[in-house]
């Protein structure tokens, strides 16, 4: 897939955002959903599916928790899972250089998840080559977006218009936006650093120097970590 028509799509729901809460004028309960949904997609979704269960190994769970994980990570509109995580490899490998897939100094870019597909070499897919030979990833990557609006017409068919905004088009355009963004929070100076402020922006994920001096670490001890939370009762060894 052509993971470069991405930040065009969180344009187009970043004004769905802004029609959502302006326009519907729901009832607050919906605020609360959109919030759930949106934690849900970034921790488990993209922490712990995407980030550390596919891209680094850290730890192992059962088939089905990965497949539901792999799915709802897919509501971030970040990618598919093995884009995701070839992508993020390649990014360990060339983190803060001319080479990084989606480098701090292309500023606000990056908020809107713009990713330089020209720099990412196909060894970086090589330890997630057994996603390709996977029926389930494979036809996940072919069929991405197919999925997205999949998703998104069967919540407006069963739940109705305002599920369709708040289950569905903007926490994937808040999480989308929230996961691209914090790449600049956390790389300052050519290097990655432990930031506080990226646990206000993903949940987590702030002691970013820490994940990138031991990326296979489950748990990130410094500063509170929502997802290593989940990988310690999800996972298959205790």
């Amino acid at each position: 897939m052509d993971y470069t028509k991405l930040p065009y799509w969180n344009i187009f729901l970043l004004g769905c955002l802004f029609y959502g809460v302006l326009v519907i004028q729901p009832a607050w309960y919906w605020f609360v959903i959109w919030f759930c949904t949106h934690f849900i997609i970034v921790t488990f979704g993209i922490h712990f599916t995407f980030h550390r269960l596919l891209s680094h190994k850290a730890f192992v769970t059962t088939t089905l928790i990965e497949r539901i994980g792999s799915c709802i990570g897919c509501l971030a509109m970040s990618g598919s899972p093995l884009g995701w995580a070839g992508t993020h490899i390649h990014h360990h490998a060339y983190s803060d250089t001319d080479k990084d897939p989606h480098p701090p100094s292309i500023g606000w870019k990056n908020i809107f998840g713009f990713i330089n597909n020209k720099v990412i070499s196909p060894r970086s897919f090589t330890p997630v080559a057994w996603m390709r030979r996977d029926p389930f990833h494979n036809a996940l990557d072919k069929y991405y977006f197919e999925f997205i609006l999949l998703y998104w017409l069967l919540i407006y068919w069963i739940l109705g218009y305002e599920a369709l905004f708040f289950l569905g088009l903007l926490p994937t355009s808040t999480a989308g936006l929230a996961i691209a963004g914090s790449n600049n929070v956390v790389h300052k100076d050519g290097e990655p650093i432990n930031n506080y402020m990226n646990w206000f922006l993903v949940f987590g994920e702030a002691a970013h120097a820490d994940h990138h001096t031991n990326p296979r670490q489950e748990y990130l001890t410094r500063y509170h970590d929502p997802t290593g939370f989940m990988i310690k009762h999800l996972r298959t060894y205790k």
